[in-house]
């Protein structure tokens, strides 16, 4: 069994804290210097395109030590009209999308929230 690679320190995303396809891109180009920003691009789309055709066929992904994307139906159930609570609707079934978090992420997270909230 190989060793394991050192987790890099986790980047800072854009303006807004929000991890983008651009970033990532900009973040792997920069990792492998063989690969230019329009090459990890089109990688990070691709995976995308992947990820988003494997969800509609109704399977599930799994990255190992991240988390699980599981398509899940929602049954139908009773529901309220906010604008008139008195009356009654059904809301139909929906078909969406759950990501469970592994237990190695999640044990990472909580053990950093204290010092992330500080």
């Amino acid at each position: 069994m190989a060793p394991r690679r050192k987790a890099a320190p986790a980047p800072e995303a854009g303006l807004d804290g929000t991890l983008t396809r651009q970033f990532l891109a900009v973040e792997l180009a920069k990792e492998h210097n063989y690969l230019s920003q329009t090459q990890a691009y089109g990688i990070v789309q691709t995976t995308i395109e992947l990820m988003s055709q494997t969800l509609l066929s109704g399977q599930n992904i799994e990255f190992r030590d991240f988390g699980v994307l599981q398509v899940v139906t929602r049954k139908p159930r009773p529901g309220r009209n906010p604008r008139k609570p008195e009356q009654s609707v059904i809301i139909p079934k929906r078909t969406s999308v759950r990501f469970k978090l592994s237990r190695r992420l999640k044990d990472a997270l909580n053990a950093a929230a204290p010092a992330a909230h500080s």
